[in-house]
């Protein structure tokens, strides 16, 4: 009897410390790096235009063949009146279209890439929709940003607000969501 006794306390040891075990790994284990993701879709060969808003400010850019081009930049010549040079006669520059693309700066540009491609939620900060306008990532005065594919198709759209307490994190939010994170 004694001998049951023992094999039975033994077996119930055993289950004790499986358990243990599982439910510690289960509280170690991260989340998958494309669930934190705030664009898990994204990737440069696929993203023809990227917009961006800030107040009544807003820029396109898309994809020209290998670069990325301003579209539809608004340009204006210099005024004669204020440019010192027509004042002494040289030739008038020549008018620029206000439709124009101007090509994009390809460092500028392959920064903003890898920093959208890296834009993880950090911290949950606020669930709560009255507190997008003090975090600054609602439409009144976040940055919007808004990346489509090659067909049209938006891959996410996004809310960047003002910076966090170590200024090297924002406060983020997805458009339609009203979960804001921390984000480097």
């Amino acid at each position: 009897m004694k001998m049951k006794n023992l094999s039975l306390l033994a077996i119930i040891l055993i289950v004790l410390v499986a358990i243990i075990v599982i439910s510690n790994q289960l509280q170690n284990r991260k989340p998958s790096e494309k669930s934190i993701a705030f664009l898990p879709d994204f990737s440069e060969a696929t993203t023809s235009e990227i917009f961006v808003v800030e107040g009544k400010d807003s820029v396109k850019l898309a994809r020209k063949g290998a670069g990325w081009v301003v579209v539809g930049a608004k340009a204006r010549s210099p005024s004669p009146v204020a440019s010192p040079v027509a004042k002494i006669g040289a030739p008038a520059q020549p008018e620029i279209n206000k439709n124009d693309d101007y090509p994009v700066d390809s460092a500028a540009i392959q920064t903003a890439i890898e920093k959208l491609k890296s834009l993880k939620k950090d911290d949950l900060i606020s669930q709560n929709p009255q507190k997008q306008t003090e975090l600054e990532v609602d439409s009144a005065k976040g940055v919007f940003v808004e990346i489509k594919n090659d067909k049209g198709a938006s891959i996410g759209a996004l809310y960047i607000g003002k910076n966090g307490a170590n200024w090297d994190q924002n406060f983020v939010r997805e458009k339609g969501s009203n979960d804001v994170y921390l984000a480097g």
